[in-house]
């Protein structure tokens, strides 16, 4: 119920796309019990390394979120 006691609901882990791969909207869904919360934590890691086979190889990955909905 507060921002120093909270706990994990839900995980998702993307995989690396595979060279040629298109870029995509990615819609992901966490689905977890029913809780009653007043805060909410989101975490979001790009990938430490981008692959061989990317222009900026080696690079940190980037991630771009444009909406978040909670229901």
């Amino acid at each position: 119920m507060n921002k120093n006691d909270l706990k994990r609901l839900g995980k998702i882990t993307r995989p690396i796309p595979a060279k040629n791969e298109r870029a995509s909207l990615i819609q992901d869904h966490v689905s977890f019990a029913p809780a009653s919360v007043q805060c909410i934590k989101l975490v979001v890691e790009p990938v430490k390394s981008l692959p061989a086979w990317h222009d900026a190889k080696g690079s940190p990955g980037c991630v771009f979120v444009s909406e978040i909905e909670v229901n």
